[in-house]
């Protein structure tokens, strides 16, 4: 091996491969389906871009909107960690300030691929030092967690 690297340009297979001069991207489920959608923020026209997610694979999800009481309101910087029942985790952060002239949504989305129809387990760590654990989450739903 030569300890080259090679990459391809696959813009064009995902379809983002506009000429846009795009300077801020929010990401967010806008449609409350289960998948993200793209929003670009252009210097250029247009302006405003929406992509909509409409990818058919019928995978599960679950998403969570957290709110905080001791934490502060938004719950930014809580950790929400996502067992699955074959042991495998995900984790994500809420964050803030996403983007630059842009605000991704401050709701946790995960796509749960093909374990997606079977109950998981969840676990929310906030600032606070808190933590809450819930057992039986039901895939395919909105959430929303208060500390």
């Amino acid at each position: 091996m030569s300890g080259k690297t090679q990459s391809e340009n696959v813009s064009s297979i995902s379809g983002l491969d506009f000429i846009d001069d795009a300077r801020g991207l929010a990401v967010t489920d806008w449609d409350l389906d289960g998948d993200v959608d793209l929003i670009f923020a252009n210097r250029t026209a247009p302006r405003l871009r929406f992509l909509q997610n409409d990818y058919p694979g019928g995978h599960g999800f679950v998403s969570f909107q957290l709110i905080g009481q001791s934490s502060n309101r938004d719950g930014i910087g809580a950790r929400v960690t996502v067992t699955l029942p074959d042991e495998t985790s995900m984790t994500k952060t809420v964050r803030a300030g996403s983007g630059f002239l842009s605000q991704s949504s401050k709701r946790l989305s995960f796509g749960l691929g093909s374990a997606g129809h079977d109950k998981i387990a969840v676990r929310v760590d906030w600032p606070s030092g808190q933590v809450q654990n819930f057992t039986n989450i039901q895939p395919g739903h909105h959430y929303r967690i208060t500390e």
